[in-house]
């Protein structure tokens, strides 16, 4: 199991949502920062606002991105490209489009999630910031 992986079953056991897991895998561990005020009100935007709207990986994905030092048009342009690319992998941006009408998380919030994660890496990767 590599190691993202294993931190999100990690993060899961401590009953951590999508949102949150992305939000401490991508903005706070790769800066050596915690903040648990933050994290639990990200709790807010899992499981598409509880109510099948933005996904919360996604969500999730820009708040962690919004944490670096961009400058305004930068993060703009970082956030669009993340929700471009969620859009084109998974056929939509919202619970409702990945999972259907009442769906419960299901492997795809899992596949979503770990992939979303490397691909947030990546853009970081691309602007120095890790």
């Amino acid at each position: 199991m590599d190691s993202i992986q294993q931190r999100v079953v990690e993060l899961k056991m401590q009953g951590f949502c999508c949102a949150q897991m992305i939000l401490v895998l991508v903005g706070l561990e790769p800066q050596g920062k915690e903040n648990a005020d933050l994290v639990q009100s990200i709790r807010g935007l899992c499981y598409g606002m509880y109510a099948q709207h933005a996904c919360g990986v996604l969500s999730g994905g820009v708040c962690a991105l919004a944490l670096y030092d961009f400058d305004q048009e930068t993060l703009r342009k970082v956030c669009a490209e993340l929700v471009d690319w969620f859009d084109a992998r998974f056929g939509g941006v919202n619970c409702v489009d990945l999972l259907g009408v009442g769906g419960q998380p299901a492997w795809i919030c899992n596949d979503a999630l770990l992939q979303t994660t490397e691909k947030c890496l990546e853009i970081l990767e691309e602007h120095d910031c890790i």
